[in-house]
């Protein structure tokens, strides 16, 4: 390989492209990308993002006339992709993580089969996360706050990278940023692409036959018949149903096991899923009380893989919340259960950091909620639903099963009888939560920030009530494997009854 002594761009003035250096060029240009609600504001250099409502909305740079004139004369390039990045917190601050990675955009047909794409595109960083995007990643789950910080790392491109056959552009943004809701905006500075290496070519060798492509796609269809233990006696939940939610996907009961199971498909969106009521269920058990602590568990298995999250969206909202005014207003508080996020509406996170496989997996949420939260005049439901699925379209299935309630003391966890440390055990105080590893194994003390190398503690683990101290512990199992952060498909909601202040113990 030889190594480039300098580097002269020259491009149109209206490419988002200001300043150059030897083997480096600054980028500047930052506009919206992904999520219609992003805006981008920018003041002596710097950009900041807002309105980010999920966790790959974004502004992005498109770097393709860069590589494109860095590839002249050569049939690869490895380049150094770097910017400074800061978050503004909604709250007080808190750390959060990002990714970084560069994104395909406007993507041709072509692209849609994937075998094709496997065979013929070797050498290049690009991937792909689903059935028709493709990205190359910089950096993952990378912690960020309110200083100043420079992410970035190494890619390589070949020649069809930049050559329009598979997708118009490519363009540099950010994803992955589960904790969105903590961020009130992320500002970007001093993003630069720097030449490290090349290889002389003019690109022939990547020769693309579209005849020998083929629509199979990458989803696994491999599933682990390995059962869950079986729930207690005692459920409480009024209707196990799962019904059509938001987005496109379709759900079916079906029956594992003899348990009753239901099968969601045509997940179109990170976003798309079935639902379950869990309202009825949870308000009946709160009586005369003022605070209700809730565990909500869920048995889940994919017929594909990748990464997901669940939230609970309360349905029927009134004029009395469906405004960011309005919720201010009428509900909102220091500690309030759910928040008001622009452009998803009432919404709490109950989780963030889930990964579906074929193998059925249980979580188990503990969630406080308070008297105010159960008032009809501000909604009627709390649907429980799949979110944050960022590679939906490598899941052709998912299937839930074994829904339910329980009181604490008629539930025991899936832990076999192991006793939970002292430490571990709710308190009503923010904990560290605790991630079991899968069913069947022995040991039962890494801690989450362990496993992820940061502290989330409390639900700061799924980005919402960051500063309450209701959702403090997460218990996750499964019947074989790794640690598995989050299952679904049980309901299963343990309650903890508080007595009403000043009443008789």
């Amino acid at each position: 390989m030889k190594r480039f002594l300098a580097l002269v761009i020259v491009l149109a003035l209206s490419l988002p492209i200001c300043c150059f250096a030897e083997e480096s060029v600054k980028l500047t240009g930052w506009t919206k990308h992904l999520g219609g609600s992003i805006e981008v504001q920018e003041k002596n250099g710097e950009y900041r993002i807002s309105g980010i409502n999920q966790s790959y909305h974004t502004a992005g740079i498109n770097i393709t006339p860069v590589i494109k004139e860095m590839m002249k004369g050569n049939s690869s390039v490895t380049v150094e992709i770097t910017a400074d990045v800061k978050v503004e917190y909604m709250e007080d601050p808190d750390d959060v993580t990002i990714g970084f990675l560069v994104r395909s955009d406007k993507n041709k047909d072509i692209i849609n089969t994937k075998d094709g794409f496997k065979k013929y595109y070797k050498g290049s960083a690009m991937h792909i996360i689903s059935d028709n995007q493709y990205c190359a990643r910089l950096v993952s789950d990378t912690p960020v706050d309110e200083d100043w910080v420079t992410i970035g790392g190494e890619l390589t491109f070949i020649a069809p990278d930049v050559s329009g056959v598979y997708w118009e552009s490519l363009i540099l943004c950010f994803d992955k940023m589960n904790q969105y809701d903590l961020m009130k905006a992320l500002w970007v500075k001093d993003a630069q692409i720097t030449l490290i290496d090349s290889v002389a070519g003019d690109g022939s060798e990547y020769d693309f036959e579209e005849e020998e492509k083929t629509e199979e796609g990458e989803v696994s269809t491999e599933l682990d018949d390995t059962d869950t233990p079986a729930l207690p006696e005692g459920n409480k939940l009024l209707n196990d149903q799962w019904v059509k939610g938001l987005g496109a996907a379709t759900v079916e009961k079906s029956e594992f096991n003899g348990q009753t199971m239901y099968k969601m498909k045509g997940m179109n969106s990170s976003y798309a899923s079935a639902y379950l009521d869990v309202y009825p269920s949870i308000k009946a058990l709160i009586g005369e009380d003022d605070e209700v602590s809730v565990w909500i568990v869920l048995d889940v298995r994919t017929v594909g893989a990748g990464p997901f999250g669940m939230k609970l969206r309360p349905g029927g909202v009134s004029s009395l919340v469906n405004s960011s005014e309005a919720f201010s207003e009428n509900y909102k508080t220091d500690d309030s259960t759910f928040k008001f996020l622009d452009g998803a509406g009432v919404v709490l996170t109950t989780f963030s950091e889930g990964e579906f496989s074929g193998k059925w997996q249980r979580v188990e949420m503990l969630i406080e909620f308070k008297k105010e939260d159960f008032n009809d005049e501000f909604w009627t439901s709390w649907n429980l639903c799949f979110d944050m699925m960022s590679e939906y379209g490598k899941i052709s299935e998912i299937q839930i099963k074994n829904a339910g309630i329980y009181l604490i003391d008629e539930y025991e966890s899936v832990k076999e009888g192991i006793a939970e440390p002292e430490e571990n055990k709710p308190t009503g105080e923010k904990n560290n939560p605790i991630i079991y590893r899968p069913y069947g194994f022995n040991k039962y003390t890494a801690t989450f920030a362990e496993v992820v190398d940061q502290p989330l503690p409390g639900e700061e683990t799924a980005g919402n009530n960051q500063k309450s101290e209701k959702n403090n512990v997460i218990v996750i199992a499964a019947t074989a494997g790794a640690v598995v952060v989050i299952g679904a498909a049980v309901v299963v909601a343990v309650i903890t009854k508080k007595k009403k202040k000043g009443a008789e113990k």
